[in-house]
């Protein structure tokens, strides 16, 4: 039996699969805002549909969206499960242990100068999600990340999960004319 790729979305990526737009997604290179968020993500999660691959979001990131607007992140959830294999995965036993390895190395990792403490008191918050993702990412296998976060991105990609971001899916295909409207 043939598996079907495991990807995941970061918060950021999956609020434009529920259709919250966020024009703060900057291109990485150019620093311009990426146009058509929505409709890039959207196409994406027509391909995934149609490939039969499984979208795995931790917990946590419901939990961040929710946050934001429990609403949409309730009908975004419904909506994208309808089309998509989609698992919302816990931080179980498993994730906190990939969790806390990821910070052990992190810690290694230190720019000269900087103690633990500082560091953590700098990017706790960002780092803890990051981390929770990845672990996430790791435990259920995860081939693919989709993710709008440069430092994301490259934290996954210095652990073997490929990344893709906004700016790199596709745009929205055109929108047809109805071939059938009277003129």
């Amino acid at each position: 039996m043939k598996t079907s790729r495991i990807v995941a979305f970061d918060g950021c990526v999956l609020g434009l699969a529920f259709g919250i737009d966020n024009s703060s997604i900057v291109n990485s290179t150019t620093k311009e805002i990426v146009l058509d968020g929505i409709g890039r993500v959207r196409r994406l999660l027509s391909t995934l549909a149609e490939d039969k691959a499984r979208l795995i979001v931790p917990s946590l990131v419901i939990a961040e969206m929710g946050a934001a607007n429990i609403e949409a992140t309730k009908q975004g959830l419904v909506s994208v499960s309808s089309t998509n294999s989609v698992e919302v995965v816990p931080i179980d036993t498993r994730c906190a242990y990939e969790w806390a390895e990821l910070s052990r190395q992190f810690l290694k990792t230190l720019p000269d100068g900087l103690t633990p403490i500082e560091v953590a008191r700098q990017t706790a918050s960002a780092r803890k999600f990051d981390y929770g993702i990845l672990a996430a990412a790791r435990v259920h296998r995860c081939q693919v990340l989709y993710a709008s976060d440069a430092t994301l991105r490259s934290r996954a990609q210095a652990l073997n999960i490929s990344c893709v971001a906004v700016e790199d899916l596709p745009p929205p295909l055109p929108e047809q004319s109805d071939l059938f409207a009277e003129n």
